[in-house]
């Protein structure tokens, strides 16, 4: 079973149905590094944070790759939270591409299925393509953890450094 995918054009985070919960994801790959960081964030339908994290996954991966473990690991993340997810969001148009269309014989074709595995085990929504406008929260993230030593997970709280995001999609 494929994911669904679908093509979101807002420039805004939009929120979930009304009791559904949304994962945003991003990954940033520093140039020389040897290590992917990656920003994600679980909120609710009222915007809500429920929590977040920075985290660095050691490893020099491509883009495609980078984008598609950040996925993998948002959702490992939320099983384990206990997070029932409705949807999930990356800007990565061709990781969300690579989900929907799975090609079994190509070099990402184990992470994918693990994706598929992960999101049909866990009754979770669909995987979207969003503008990076509209995923500056999970993109800040990312970001920070590029300058961090440690993975960093926040419960139930904004970072001070991603409040200014967060406002802007309270605002809706």
């Amino acid at each position: 079973m494929t994911p669904k995918s679908a093509a979101v054009v807002s420039s805004q985070w939009r929120r979930p149905a009304l009791g559904c919960l949304k994962l945003n994801v991003d990954a940033a790959i520093f140039e020389g590094g040897d290590a992917i960081d990656i920003g994600e964030i679980i909120r609710d339908s009222e915007g809500v944070i429920l929590t977040c994290w920075a985290l660095k996954v050691t490893g020099g991966f491509d883009v495609l790759t980078t984008e598609l473990i950040t996925i993998r690991e948002g959702i490992r993340l939320a099983i384990d939270l206990g997070c029932p997810l409705h949807e999930i969001e990356s800007d990565s148009l061709l990781a969300v591409h690579a989900i929907s269309q799975p090609q079994p014989f190509s070099a990402i074709a184990s992470i994918v299925q693990d994706i598929i595995f992960l999101i049909s085990s866990a009754g979770y929504g669909s995987c979207q393509h969003i503008l990076l406008a509209s995923n500056m929260v999970a993109h800040d993230l990312a970001s920070f953890a590029i300058h961090s030593l440690v993975n960093k997970v926040w419960g139930d709280s904004c970072p001070y450094f991603i409040s200014k995001y967060v406002i802007v999609d309270f605002q809706q």
